[in-house]
């Protein structure tokens, strides 16, 4: 009887079984999973700290790819093309100079045209203003002097009057005013038969105070020049004096439709 006759459970057996080498294998991926989670077990911050250093190196990379592109780019032009690209850049540059030059000059020509329209505008107020004071429309405040004539009927005439107002113009009066009576070009003087002095029709009470507003020193020397009016009437007997001030005064203003009392025995005020 062969040995393939006998029953299965009869047979021999072959020899002890082998070992099983699947929970070999299961523990070696058990170490390698142990050992890649010991090598990536980071903590927090190491971690942050990994993930910058590589997004530093990929932005360095990218841009060192970007400059190398872009330099590539130039290394594949030829010189004819290079020379071009170099006179676009120097063409842009210059007209951009130029630009810049012409809104400077712009900018400097409205400011002048600005300042020259601003003083312009300031000379006519200031001749307004000029023109106003000698018609004695407006009244007006500056240096000047206070003099003061006294003396009685005869000593003081109104040609005396007339004269001394032409000294003060002389000397550089802007503005004059006798006893609270504006003088202008056209103002007169007149004088009774018995003496009685009368100003643009206005009567003259003694003493007479004349305000001048000017320069104070020429005009109170101009007054005491020798033969003047000042000289006249202390020869006659009256009296005289002048004062010079820093600020004066003058109150007094003309209507410009004021009517004029005419006079035969008048004098102009000059």
């Amino acid at each position: 009887m062969s040995t393939g006759d006998l029953d299965p459970r009869e047979r021999p057996e072959s020899g002890p079984p082998g070992p099983n080498p699947e929970p070999e294998h299961a523990g070696t991926r058990e170490q390698a999973w142990e050992r890649l989670r010991s090598a990536f077990g980071l903590s927090s911050w190491r971690s942050q700290a990994l993930a910058g250093v590589l997004c530093a190196l990929l932005g360095f990379a990218f841009v060192a790819q970007i400059q190398q592109t872009e330099e590539s780019g130039l290394s594949q032009l030829s010189e004819t093309e290079l020379v071009r690209v170099l006179d676009d850049i120097d063409d842009r540059n210059a007209r951009l100079e130029s630009e810049a030059s012409q809104l400077s000059r712009d900018e400097q020509e409205l400011e002048s045209g600005s300042n020259q329209r601003e003083a312009a505008r300031q000379q006519a107020r200031d001749r307004v203003e000029a023109l106003s004071i000698l018609a004695g429309t407006v009244a007006v405040t500056g240096p000047g002097i206070v003099a003061t004539i006294d003396g009685s009927a005869g000593v003081v005439t109104a040609a005396n009057l007339v004269t001394f107002v032409q000294e003060l113009r002389d000397a550089g009066a802007e503005a004059i005013d006798i006893n609270g009576t504006r003088v202008v070009v056209d103002t007169y003087f007149t004088e009774s038969e018995d003496g009685r002095l009368r100003v643009a029709g206005a009567d003259l009470s003694r003493p007479i105070t004349i305000t001048a507003i000017g320069e104070p020193d020429t005009m109170a020397t101009a007054m005491r020049i020798p033969g003047g009016v000042a000289d006249t009437i202390e020869q006659r007997g009256g009296t005289f004096t002048v004062e010079t001030h820093d600020a004066v005064d003058i109150d007094s203003v003309v209507a410009p439709a004021e009517g004029e009392d005419g006079d035969d025995g008048g004098q102009g005020g000059g």
